[in-house]
């Protein structure tokens, strides 16, 4: 009872629930791996020795401690280490793998065996480009699992994308391989067709996503994408034709309109019967189709055939076209864009918001009626008797701007809407940013590469970060600053960037006091804090305030999300964490510490922001006055990760935070972090 079980490669061992030995914590669900105790035997295998953790906490849990002496490889000694990883994901460690909730022993040696601040590592690059170079693919797949068949995409993406062959056409569930909580609805049909495709505001939250013709779904779908002669539709081409197409003169066409639809005559969502039927009443209805039908389709023409169909539109003054639904954005029929093509007065009606999507003053739109026969009663008496107002109709075809803002809204078709999933997919796995409007990758707009100040700026060993953040060194006074001394600070300006990830970067703060190193590493920038051996004392350094300043962010007021790692679940090894969140409307920034930087003795937190000031984040690396910030022990471990990430216009909101797929599996190794045990043999195994 209140133990849990682990079983690995290397043998059996047990965990004690972390509520039995804090009962004060009984409200935390946490179970750490690590003891409290530094003498705690994780597991013991005969004839092998015990295995014991390199990391252990501070007796109140709220500090990660390591064994100096005996996990730390040395000139004359090279400690047999086993690493643990918790993660349902693969992780890198000393360029060996270990493999999702699996157990592997580090091979060392004198030349390869890594130093001990290399981060563990997640992803397949340091620093993942935008294009894809050298990535593994994007796999699209019909079911969650690994599919064995699967091919690359005929069309050039430019990103590494395959898809399962054979997918079956009667579902619309897809899966990205590798993402298993992952699921996709993917689909041109409309929502009030197939239920299963609206759009549920949090989704997201349970890991569910879109790629419907809505303009809310996460890789929105066109008419355009499933046009039956898709092999050779050219954007470009359609775009000209549906600008470029001679109108029909006033005086060449039949006082009528035109009414094609041959099949679902009476919609309930649009009520294309009750429409057509109040046209027909009050104006001439041409109905060609078997709905409405009054009149033949000409000997040598069918229906079937998409230039018979914008001949028979060119006959008259107006065409009507009804689309199935009216839901946002969903333009699910070929007759609204064929009936726009044909060079007559389009009388539409289909989505709620269909004149966000077609050019302005286009065509008539039904939605603004209030009555049926308000719609007949216009067409019959006003619209067909005054030509200057139905030329007006024809405008937006010689209008540059509205010709610029369509090719705007839809250029993004140019690309097939499998490498678009792929392209999303890509984005969302590796934190990057992603464009919706244009349905493109792209860096995020706070830069993520980290820069440290030139060599002519500062010491060689005191060289500061300038991005993506500044960095400056406070000692004494406030917490805000107020009546403090400034240390170090990092000169104005970019300061020096490279192409190549910069891996370590060590600094020296305050006369031998603390060492900081910072490491560039799976999109998120790694920061340890270390006393220097043999350095001043904690009595003789008061307190110590990293301050970090974070250009172009916005958050009003200086406001902050505090303990944002608590939005992930099932956080339950390793210290007990502190973080924040910064956002504004383009940007969004989680900070984690791996120390407990809360005090319930003071006002503020020791991880805050400044009231007032916006961008700017103090963390309080050491202070006397307070338990929680002081220095205890030589092999304590201070840790902080920066996740910078662009806002989810879809998703976020200003007064919520929720972490992206990739937010939370940066907190996720963050919080439960690789785990490394030594071994101490037997005096029998020796």
């Amino acid at each position: 009872p209140g133990s849990i079980d682990h079983t690995t490669a290397y043998g059996y061992y047990l965990d004690f629930a972390y509520e039995r030995q804090h009962p004060s914590a009984s409200s935390r669900t946490r179970i750490p791996d690590w003891s409290s105790s530094e003498d705690h035997v994780h597991m013991h295998l005969p004839n092998q020795g015990s295995f014991r953790s390199c990391q252990y906490l501070s007796d109140d849990s709220t500090k990660v401690l390591i064994h100096s002496q005996k996990c730390r490889q040395s000139k004359n000694k090279q400690p047999r280490l086993i690493a643990y990883n918790t993660l349902s994901v693969s992780r890198t460690y000393c360029g060996q793998v270990i493999g999702a909730e699996s157990a592997v022993v580090l091979q060392q040696s004198d030349s390869s065996w890594c130093q001990e601040d290399e981060p563990v590592k997640l992803l397949p690059k340091d620093r993942v480009p935008v294009d894809g170079t050298g990535m593994p693919p994007i796999i699209i797949q019909s079911h969650d699992g690994k599919a064995q068949n699967v091919k690359a995409i005929e069309d050039t993406c430019d990103v590494p994308c395959q898809e399962e062959v054979d997918m079956p056409s009667d579902s619309i569930e897809r899966y990205i391989q590798g993402q298993s909580s992952w699921k996709l609805y993917v689909s041109n049909q409309d929502p009030q067709r197939n239920r299963a495709l609206q759009i549920p505001r949090m989704a997201f939250r349970n890991d569910e996503y879109y790629s419907t013709t809505s303009f809310q779904s996460s890789v929105p779908w066109t008419l355009f994408d499933t046009d039956d002669e898709k092999d050779s539709f050219d954007f470009d081409t359609f775009v000209n034709k549906l600008f470029d197409t001679p109108t029909v003169k006033w005086e060449d066409v039949q006082d009528s309109v035109s009414y094609l639809l041959r099949t679902e005559c009476n919609t309930q969502p649009t009520k294309r019967g009750r429409w057509s039927g109040a046209i027909q009443e009050k104006y001439n209805l041409a109905a060609y189709g078997e709905c409405n039908h009054n009149t033949d389709v000409p000997q040598g023409m069918s229906l079937d055939n998409k230039d018979d169909r914008l001949k028979l539109r060119r006959k008259h003054k107006f065409d009507l076209a009804i689309d199935f639904g009216n839901q946002k954005d969903h333009i699910t029929s070929e007759i609204i864009w064929e009936s726009l093509e044909s060079g007559t007065v389009p009388v539409l009606l289909g989505a709620n918001n269909i004149a966000e999507h077609l050019p302005k003053h286009s065509f008539v739109d039904i939605g603004s009626f209030q009555y049926f026969n308000d719609l007949g009663e216009y067409l019959a008496d006003k619209l067909s008797k005054n030509k200057t107002e139905w030329e007006s109709y024809h405008a937006w075809r010689k209008d540059p701007a509205a010709k610029e803002a369509f090719i705007r809204k839809y250029e993004f078709s140019k690309t097939s809407p499998t490498c678009r999933l792929c392209r999303w997919a890509y984005a969302k796995q590796y934190g990057l940013g992603w464009n919706h409007e244009k349905q493109q990758i792209q860096e995020t707009v706070l830069p993520r590469t980290l820069c440290l100040t030139s060599e002519e700026a500062t010491p060689a060993n005191n060289k500061l970060i300038t991005q993506p953040f500044r960095e400056s060194w406070m000692s004494g006074g406030e917490q805000q600053g107020a009546g403090s001394t400034i240390l170090l600070s990092a000169s104005s300006g970019k300061g020096t960037c490279t192409d190549d990830v910069i891996s370590s970067s060590t600094t020296t703060i305050m006369d031998n006091f603390l060492t900081r190193t910072v490491v560039e590493h799976d999109n998120v920038i790694d920061i340890s804090f270390r006393l220097v051996p043999g350095g001043a004392t904690n009595t003789q350094q008061k307190s110590l305030t990293m301050k970090m300043e974070f250009p172009g962010i916005h958050n009003r007021e200086g406001a902050y999300f505090p303990q944002a790692h608590q939005t992930v679940p099932n956080l339950i090894r390793g210290s007990i964490p502190t973080s924040i969140a910064l956002q504004d409307r383009k940007s969004k920034i989680t900070i984690l510490a791996n120390w407990n930087t809360a005090s319930s003795s003071q006002q503020q937190p020791l991880l805050t922001t400044i009231p007032g000031k916006e961008g700017i984040v103090l963390l309080q690396v050491h202070d006397t006055s307070s338990s929680s910030s002081t220095w205890h022990d030589q092999d304590e471990i201070r840790r902080i990760r920066i996740i910078i990430e662009d806002l989810n216009p879809l998703h976020d909101k200003m007064t919520e935070y929720y972490p992206s797929s990739f937010g939370k599996l940066m907190i996720q190794d963050f919080v439960d972090p690789l785990e490394l045990f030594y071994v101490e043999e037997d005096e029998e195994a020796q």
